[in-house]
């Protein structure tokens, strides 16, 4: 049990793993998940696919590398790169494609709000990251467009491979 869920008779804290906290933001994998995109006024399902992503820590850098897996045309590979924070958060530079600072809670969440830098003018989003375990992990984001929410997107993954060290080392299963 996590030490402050025991110390903490006043309200409910989750059960993860220190371990667990430790590696989120700050030790790469691989990743592999469906995301599934809703209509935020309809909830419904306008798209679902396949995801593998590579992420990776070199020194202060971090650097994600996604491949969309569509089933009705080619994949897609996006390559994002931040610089390392404290505490496991990254910075996403307006120079990169999207433009954001992570934030991790005590809890196992990463909260990330951020802009694409592709011309979407008045397109916000926020992405809530829920580690379950060292393996397993959801993530949502809310979309906005001109500050009212239109679109959600539900990810599931799952992490096959561990990153070794923080230069950029070899993936283990």
């Amino acid at each position: 049990m996590n030490a402050s869920n025991e110390n903490n008779p006043e309200c409910y804290l989750r059960d993860l793993p220190e371990d667990v906290l430790a590696e989120i933001g700050e030790t790469g994998g691989v990743w592999v998940g469906r995301y599934r995109v809703i209509d935020a006024q309809t909830l419904e399902l306008k798209r679902e696919f396949k995801s593998r992503q590579t992420s990776r820590r070199v020194g202060d850098l971090w650097e994600e590398r996604i491949e969309y897996l569509y089933t009705d045309e080619p994949p897609v590979e996006k390559v994002f790169q931040a610089r390392m924070g404290p505490g496991g958060s990254h910075i996403y530079d307006r120079t990169q494609i999207v433009s954001g600072r992570s934030e991790k809670t005590s809890q196992g969440q990463v909260v990330f709000p951020y802009v694409w830098a592709n011309g979407d003018e008045g397109i916000e989003v926020l992405e809530v990251q829920n580690y379950l375990t060292g393996t397993l992990r959801t993530r949502v984001w809310q979309r906005f467009r001109d500050k009212k929410l239109y679109e959600l997107v539900i990810v599931e993954e799952e992490k096959i491979a561990r990153q070794d060290g923080d230069d950029g080392g070899e993936m283990n299963v």
